[in-house]
Parts: structure tokens; C-alpha cells; sequence
């Protein structure tokens, strides 16, 4: 629905890029439309400052 309104979907998870092809699965078997997903690089301690300062850097840019 989103999708058809012109809206980008972006998926921002905490999770280390090493289990994107997971994720990515998740998202499809439970029919969440397509879209981006920001993965984190490597482990990180804080997954909450890491979305933050993700959805920070779209709206500066």
C-alpha cells in the first residue's frame, strides 16, 4: 500500500550484516512489502544508536 502511494520502505535493524540473507527471508515470509534494509557493520553494542544515527543521515541528506 505504502509502495503505491510513492512511499520508500527502509527497514533499519540492529542486526550485523552477516545475517542479512535471515532477515531478509523473515521479511518476505511474514508479507512485509520490499524494500531497503540497513543492516549493521559488524556487531555493535548500541543497535539503538545505530538506527538513530541512520534515520538521522536521510533526513541531512
Amino acid at each position: 500500500h505504502w509502495q503505491d502511494l510513492g512511499y520508500l520502505i527502509v527497514y533499519v535493524t540492529g542486526r550485523p550484516d552477516m545475517q542479512k540473507q535471515r532477515v531478509v527471508a523473515w521479511l518476505s515470509q511474514h508479507n512485509f512489502p520490499h524494500g531497503i534494509v540497513s543492516f549493521c557493520d559488524g556487531l555493535v553494542h548500541d543497535p539503538l544508536r545505530h538506527k538513530a544515527n541512520f534515520l538521522k543521515s536521510l533526513i541531512t541528506e
